[in-house]
């Protein structure tokens, strides 16, 4: 029978595993690739190179194709500015989410943190040079830069939250294996002790054939997801999309472990 400490030790740290476990698929679905509504029309506007249509069937005068121009100026800086503030504004939640992630390795969070602030600043950067431009040509090229050069919904959203997925199952998964360990050492006390554990031990061999099947594409896979680039993609779409379904195999193959742990104590009569 395995003393007390070592049964509330288990129980804790299986507690906390199997809590860990749940928290990559709510966050991975957190990380939506698509703008979010409300920000839709100021990226297209931003991404157009379409001149404002005329509203005359009449050739335009000396006065009229100027304001047509200086409306069109006026309406792409707007469109910019409101762009840049909304993504400044995601990256800063983004920035929170971390500071507030108890999954996240002190490594990872700072490396993140690093590069959001270079996007922050680059994006400030961008639209002042936006708010400068004298022509439309040159303000819509510039705008485009905040979609193509920033990727911040589809890229820098969902790769903060694959990344404290990542890191939240690879200390789920060590975690269980403390708990296995433990469990594999009482199977052997208790044989020891001329005691039949047969079951327990099948039921511990199988909660260890799980967890590493959990781990299988673990290793590497939060450095693949820091090194993701704007400028790589949407190449590097593939890469989030791949680790989204590493995620989802793992979770999946965690699927009871819980139940698992509390069968093998029920056995192990503790």
């Amino acid at each position: 029978m395995i003393r007390r400490t070592k049964r509330r030790h288990i129980l804790a740290v299986g507690a906390l595993a199997t809590t860990l476990v749940a928290i990559p698929t709510a966050t991975v679905a957190a990380g939506n690739n698509n703008p979010p509504p409300k920000y839709t029309h100021a990226v297209e506007v931003v991404t157009t190179t379409t001149e404002a249509p005329t509203t005359t069937t009449t050739a335009p005068t000396s006065t009229t194709a100027p304001k047509a121009a200086t409306d069109r100026l006026k309406k792409v800086k707007g469109a910019a500015d409101t762009a840049v503030t909304n993504r400044i504004s995601e990256l800063d939640r983004l920035v929170d989410q971390l500071d507030k992630s108890k999954n996240i390795t002190a490594e990872h969070r700072s490396a993140m943190k690093a590069e959001l602030s270079l996007a922050k600043t680059g994006l400030a950067d961008l639209n002042k040079q936006i708010q400068a431009d004298v022509d439309v040509a040159s303000t819509v090229a510039d705008a485009k830069r905040i979609v193509t050069d920033y990727r911040v919904y589809v890229l820098e959203i969902p790769k903060v939250h694959e990344l404290m997925a990542v890191d939240g199952m690879v200390t789920a998964t060590n975690n269980l294996t403390k708990v296995a360990t433990d469990l594999r050492k009482a199977t052997d006390a208790m044989q020891a002790a001329g005691k039949d554990v047969t079951t327990a031990r099948a039921s511990v061999d199988a909660l260890n054939a799980k967890i590493l099947n959990a781990q299988k594409g673990l290793d590497g896979l939060s450095d693949l997801v820091i090194s993701l680039q704007p400028g790589g993609y949407p190449t590097n779409k593939a890469s989030l999309q791949s680790t989204r379904a590493t995620l989802k195999a793992s979770v999946d193959s965690l699927n009871g472990v819980r139940a698992d742990v509390d069968a093998i104590l029920a056995a192990l009569k503790v």
